[in-house]
């Protein structure tokens, strides 16, 4: 199991969050956290490297969007592996966040 990793750095004018390993209810306390700290009105999830994503995940990145919104901002996912695509769609997640194909289209979709 990869060990969960959350990276971050300005890329385009938005702050791109790289998620590595599982976010779940072990590590969605790490991610709320962190997710907390990032300074920026448009905020990228690069999903790209994220192996799994339960309810508890889902409930996080749920609480990121409400929190970008709230202060004006924009939250994006970017490049999801299709076992988190399918999650998002049985979810209805997917009609709450645009999905981007790559970190690239979601970048310049918020600048």
């Amino acid at each position: 199991m990869a060990a969960f990793e959350f990276i971050t750095h300005g890329e385009g004018g938005a702050q791109v969050v790289e998620l590595t390993g599982r976010l779940d209810s072990l590590t969605a306390p790490e991610f709320d956290k962190r997710i907390a700290e990032v300074d920026g009105a448009r905020i990228v999830l690069d999903l790209a490297k994220l192996d799994y994503i339960s309810s508890a995940g889902l409930r996080s990145v749920l609480g990121a969007l409400k929190r970008a919104s709230a202060q004006g901002g924009k939250l994006a996912l970017a490049a999801p592996i299709p076992s988190v695509v399918e999650v998002f769609e049985i979810s209805g997640f997917i009609t709450l966040v645009t999905v981007y194909p790559d970190r690239a289209s979601a970048v310049a979709a918020l600048a």
